[in-house]
């Protein structure tokens, strides 16, 4: 069974053990997607790995409550892995986002960042493959997408993972509020709870992450076409929730100020229109070898507007988040 160690048995020690030394959300983040690249294989294999799976939820639970902007800046801008293991990471970190927004408990929050880390099992290879791909889909798979909320749970099954609420909220991850979803067609309130929060946090992700044929989509855009599709693909509560947890400018967003730098959202504040910026790109646009704070609330580096998330960083996210590693 998935969840053979409690959610009090995997503690904050435990996250902090990832990263043997001072806390450090993009360590825990970037250990996380290595352990879970190992324990999909696993699962795949018919190996147990509910411990390893328990520890990266938790991690991740840990990793975003201690510091929830720098783990939307992780969503935003951590790429460097493969996609079958990165995405689920910043997938369960949205998740993570909503259910606390939505005041599930941590009970709930972990089954359904666990069902987010395993949803995919049914297609890993081909997933991978599509990342990549600028072809049309063949016909084999389509059919194979289709099928693979059931595959997954075919193989959860296997290797003994059998909570049934995980189970459903991956059986049902793609199913949509129109109910042109997959592979029941249910409609609104027909799909599980922790599904239609799973399938908005997919869908965002998926925006914002760059593939080989495309740049990432901004963050206004991503915003603007879950609002567009709020109470069809996505349920309407739900998005609007994203949306203003998320605010006009999100953690992780590269931003024009007013002097012509290029800046990087780094913490949101209360006046949604001054989040805490630092510059990383010069007015010359040469990238600076430090990141310099910005007070955006003075005119001279107000926000201008939202510029592509294209920039090469000459530093870590760490050191623009101020956890300086050694």
């Amino acid at each position: 069974m998935y969840q053979k160690q409690s959610i009090d048995q995997v503690t904050s020690e435990h996250a902090i053990e990832l990263t043997k030394g001072p806390f450090n959300p993009f360590e825990i983040i970037e250990n996380c997607t290595f352990k879970l690249g190992r324990a999909l294989f696993n699962l795949t294999q018919n190996k147990d790995c509910s411990d390893t799976l328990n520890l990266i939820t938790k991690s991740i639970m840990f990793a975003c409550d201690k510091d929830p902007d720098a783990a939307l800046g992780a969503v935003h801008l951590l790429h460097g892995h493969t996609y079958v293991t990165i995405h689920p990471i910043h997938v369960a970190a949205l998740c993570h986002a909503l259910c606390r927004v939505t005041n599930l408990s941590d009970e709930e929050t972990h089954r359904i960042i666990s069902a987010c880390l395993v949803s995919n099992i049914g297609m890993l290879e081909l997933q991978e493959v599509l990342h990549d791909q600028t072809d049309p889909l063949s016909q084999e798979q389509k059919d194979q997408i289709a099928a693979h909320p059931e595959e997954s749970v075919k193989i959860l099954r296997a290797n003994d993972i059998d909570d049934e609420a995980i189970l459903t909220i991956v059986l049902q991850h793609h199913e949509r509020a129109h109910g042109g979803g997959y592979p029941k067609k249910l409609k609104a309130d027909e799909i599980n709870n922790g599904a239609k929060i799973l399938a908005l946090a997919d869908c965002y992700s998926a925006m914002v992450s760059p593939r080989i044929y495309r740049d990432t989509v901004d963050t206004s855009a991503a915003l603007k076409t879950l609002f567009l599709e709020r109470g069809k693909e996505y349920d309407g509560q739900l998005a609007i929730q994203l949306i203003k947890y998320m605010g006009i400018f999100p953690p992780g967003t590269y931003v024009r100020l007013a002097n012509e730098e290029i800046g990087l959202v780094v913490r949101r504040t209360k006046n949604n229109m001054a989040p805490q910026v630092s510059s990383v790109i010069s007015i010359k646009q040469l990238p600076y070898s430090r990141p310099i704070h910005r007070d955006s609330k003075r005119k001279e580096f107000a926000i201008k507007g939202i510029v592509e998330n294209n920039k090469k960083l000459s530093f870590s996210l760490a050191t623009i988040w101020g956890y300086e590693t050694t």
